[in-house]
C-alpha cells in the first residue's frame, strides 16, 4: 500500500463523441467491441452531466452476437431508451437465432443493409459512424455499404438523365456530383442530404460520375 505506479492509457482521438450536439451517432460493433459505446451512451443518457443535458441527437447501436446470450449491458441500453425515448435505438443481429429475408445469417451488415436509406439519410444530414469489433467484421460491412452507395447512385443517374430527356435541363455528360443540388423531378426531394453520403465513394468511382 502507497506505492506508486506508472499508468499509461489509449492515446489518440480515434473514438471521440461529435462536438455538434445534435448530430447523430450511429455505433456498429460485434461482441466486446460495444465498450466503447458503453461509455458513449453512459455520458450521454445515464450519467446527469453537461453532455447528457445538451445532447439532442439520435443514437443508434447496432449490436452483432452468435446468441441472445452474448448481447451485452441489455439492461444500460433498456434505461437509455426509457430516460430519451426516441432518442436511443438498438438493432440487434443475432446471426444463430435470426435470419435474413434470404434465409442467411444475420450479420450487423445485413442489418445496415435493411435500413441503407435511413443510413444514408443520416450520414448526409452529418451523422458520425462509428465501428468496433472483430477486425474481420470490417470488410462485410465496407462491402454492404459500398453496395448500397452504388444502388443509389444508380438511381440518381438513371432519374436525372430522365429529367435531362423530358425537360432538356441538363447536360447529360457532367459529372454527377454537379447534380447533387438539384431536387428529383418524380418526388421533388432535395438531393442535396445524398452529398456528403456519396461524395466520396463517388470521387473513387469516376465511371458512375459521367454519362
Amino acid at each position: 500500500p502507497g506505492a506508486s505506479v506508472k499508468i499509461t492509457g489509449a492515446v489518440g482521438k480515434g473514438m471521440l463523441l461529435p462536438d455538434d450536439d445534435e448530430a447523430d451517432i450511429i455505433m456498429v460493433a460485434t461482441g466486446t467491441g460495444v465498450a466503447p459505446f458503453r461509455g458513449f451512451v453512459q455520458r450521454l443518457f445515464i450519467e446527469r452531466t453537461p453532455a447528457s443535458a445538451a445532447f439532442e441527437g439520435r443514437a443508434w447501436l447496432l449490436f452483432g452476437g452468435p446468441t441472445s446470450d452474448s448481447v451485452l449491458y441489455k439492461e444500460l441500453w433498456e434505461q437509455a431508451a426509457a430516460n430519451k425515448p426516441g432518442q436511443f435505438e438498438l438493432t440487434l443481429a443475432i446471426s444463430r437465432e435470426q435470419t435474413t429475408s434470404t434465409g442467411g445469417k444475420m450479420y450487423v451488415q445485413e442489418r445496415l443493409t435493411e435500413r441503407a436509406d435511413e443510413l444514408f439519410e443520416r450520414l448526409a444530414g452529418g451523422a458520425h459512424l462509428y465501428l468496433c469489433g472483430l477486425k474481420g467484421m470490417q470488410p462485410g460491412i465496407e462491402a454492404a455499404l459500398e453496395a448500397a452507395a452504388v444502388a443509389r447512385a444508380r438511381l440518381l443517374l438513371a432519374r436525372l438523365f430522365w429529367f435531362d430527356m423530358l425537360e432538356g435541363g441538363f447536360l447529360v455528360g457532367t459529372p454527377c456530383r454537379n447534380f447533387l443540388a438539384l431536387p428529383t423531378p418524380a418526388t421533388g426531394t432535395d438531393l442535396t442530404r445524398f452529398s456528403s453520403a456519396f461524395a466520396g465513394f463517388l470521387d473513387k468511382h469516376v465511371d458512375l460520375m459521367d454519362a
